[in-house]
């Protein structure tokens, strides 16, 4: 009982003070019958408040200091006389690999509130649903943050359930000098996931595009622009950062229409050459509208009408030639009975994807009534705001051929 008092002195001594002072505010009150007190009133009203005020408040207060002071020393004198507490053990530490549920173990937890051991102490823990969040390591060079923090906490999550494919963790790891990567290798190669290691480098086999994923346009493009500030610092006019953004916005939406699928390269290529974005456009509608056929001259089929009867020619609208739906089979054929066609597309947008004929039309919304109608000394100063950092993946081969 006497240790808890002790403990909580503060409380106790807060408590006392409060009872303290009700007495002496009501045993002892403001002396204001005092005659130089008296003069202070009619002098000074202002003074005259603040001591009357500072009376009350030291009632309180000088109790407080009086009953901290007392228990405090109790506290002290009675240090040695307390039973040291006997650090008790820790559980047995999970192995990553036998654990049902995935967490990260960061240290040990004893007494939360006051340094000393613990009779009862745990693992300090992360649960699953914190690590969805960044874990920033501080401290000064040579402090141990690699050995004593990544290495182990790296060691963790790669080992958890290592046996189980479907269960075991995955990740990137993005370094420069490669210390930490030859690291994770060997402790894939410690738990039997040697195979699961895959370096990409301006040296391996491997690819990597940035650009492929399920982001949208919007998305990749201020990724881009936001890379670009960290690189060359943001400037103080955003028209620029926002102009190149929208332009590579729309080279990116471009692709993905055509092609699914859109590289670095692809967008400084058509960053820097308005004829190559046209004729990129232009290939996006035969994609996204054409409908390819096989056509046959009215003379040719006037001539072949046996051998072309039943493979689906019709007269085309403007009666010179006769058309079919292009198939590999329809093109063997013809070639094996020795007819001569010739390939012929037409845009229709009534069969196009409504969505991708919806935002290819955006893109040429957006070619031909703000690109193009841009000075082309003010085009030119945006293309060099994102030129000279997507350049980078032109002029060196590994570069270009890894991105």
């Amino acid at each position: 009982m006497t240790r808890r008092i002790l403990a909580s002195r503060h409380f106790v001594a807060a408590m006392l003070a409060m009872a303290t002072g009700m007495v002496l505010f009501y045993t002892q009150p403001f002396p204001e019958g005092h005659l130089f007190l008296q003069l202070i009133a009619l002098r000074e009203p202002h003074a005259f408040a603040s001591f009357r005020w500072l009376y009350v408040v030291c009632l309180f207060t000088t109790p407080y200091i009086a009953y901290l002071g007392m228990l405090s020393a109790l506290y002290v004198g009675t240090l040695k006389f307390r039973p040291r507490v006997i650090a008790g053990q820790l559980p047995r530490y999970p192995d990553p690999r036998t654990r049902d549920d995935l967490f990260l173990v960061l240290g040990e937890v004893h007494n939360p509130r006051q340094p000393g051991p613990s009779a009862t102490p745990e693992w300090l823990v992360i649960p699953e649903r914190g690590l969805f969040t960044g874990i920033a390591i501080l401290g000064a060079v040579g402090s141990g943050k690699t050995s004593c923090c990544m290495y182990p906490y790296a060691e963790q999550i790669l080992s958890y359930q290592a046996h189980d494919p479907e269960r075991r963790i995955g990740g990137i790891v993005l370094e420069v000098k490669g210390d930490f990567c030859r690291k994770v290798k060997g402790i894939l190669d410690r738990y039997g996931r040697g195979d699961d290691y895959i370096e990409i480098s301006l040296d391996s086999e491997f690819r990597y595009n940035p650009l492929y994923n399920d982001l949208d346009a919007y998305a990749l493009a201020f990724n881009i622009a936001s890379l670009l500030n960290n690189l060359f610092g943001r400037g103080k006019e955003p028209f620029w950062q926002q102009a190149y953004t929208n332009l590579v916005k729309f080279i990116i939406l471009l692709h993905k229409v055509a092609y699914d699928y859109v590289t670095l390269f692809n967008v400084y290529e058509c960053a820097i050459s308005p004829p190559l974005l046209e004729q990129r456009i232009a290939e996006a509608e035969e994609i996204v509208m054409g409908r390819h056929y096989v056509a046959v001259k009215t003379d040719v089929y006037s001539e072949r009408t046996a051998d072309l009867a039943g493979l689906g020619f019709q007269l085309a609208p403007d009666s010179k030639c006769y058309l079919a739906t292009a198939t590999p089979e329809l093109r063997e054929l013809l070639k094996a009975r020795g007819v001569s066609s010739e390939p012929r597309t037409t845009l229709d947008p009534t069969f196009a994807d409504p969505d991708k004929l919806a935002q290819l039309q955006a893109v040429k919304r957006w070619f031909t009534e703000d690109w193009k109608r841009i000075e082309p000394k003010l085009r030119t100063s945006i293309v060099e705001g994102i030129s000279v950092f997507l350049s980078l993946f032109d002029d060196n081969p590994k570069v270009k051929r890894v991105f």
